[in-house]
């Protein structure tokens, strides 16, 4: 049993909770009314409760957690990572169902903790897009135009984009005030 310690709260929550009937993000977290659900977020919590020898009480985690105040997970232990192994969990994103042990983490992720809930999970998605970019070799363009540049999504992209040595340019196009 997970306590919610504390969560941050972006744009990407409203996208969660706008299209999460449609698009699957309240499958994490059902609730026992049909085109209802828990919004998701990212955060931190501690375990407060156990049963597995997959984890002690009192370690904390970052992961994917209801917005609430607790979560039962089935913990499978994987070098500094927890498995949600719960069955409505098995035929979801892998990444979604992954809790990082923070005592194992390098001291820096440690100390930006605020940083990392609320930019960490766009940045995974910035590199994604980017690489993909790259491995399809830009699908032959010259130049790359990314929309709402002051997204953290297209600002994670344009950063991982040079990052892996785009041989492409990257214009960003936000609006005025940003």
């Amino acid at each position: 049993l997970l306590e919610v310690e504390r969560f941050a709260v972006t744009a990407n929550n409203v996208t969660y909770g706008v299209v999460g009937d449609r698009i699957g993000y309240w499958q994490f977290f059902p609730v026992p009314d049909e085109g209802q659900g828990i919004i998701p977020v990212w955060g931190f919590g501690r375990v407060i409760s156990t049963n597995s020898d997959q984890v002690q009480v009192g370690e904390r985690v970052y992961g994917y957690f209801p917005m609430g105040t607790h979560l039962t997970i089935k913990p499978l232990r994987k070098g500094g990572t927890l498995i949600d192994t719960a069955d409505h969990r098995a035929h979801l994103p892998p990444a979604y169902n992954a809790y990082r042990l923070t005592a194992e983490e390098p001291e820096a992720a440690q100390q930006r903790e605020d940083a990392r809930a609320v930019l960490f999970p766009l940045f995974a998605t910035s590199y994604i897009i980017a690489d993909w970019l790259q491995e399809n070799d830009h699908f032959g363009a010259e130049q790359v135009v990314v929309t709402s540049a002051s997204s953290k999504t297209s600002f994670g992209t344009g950063m991982m984009l040079k990052h892996l040595g785009s041989p492409a340019t990257s214009i960003g196009v936000t609006s005025e005030r940003n």
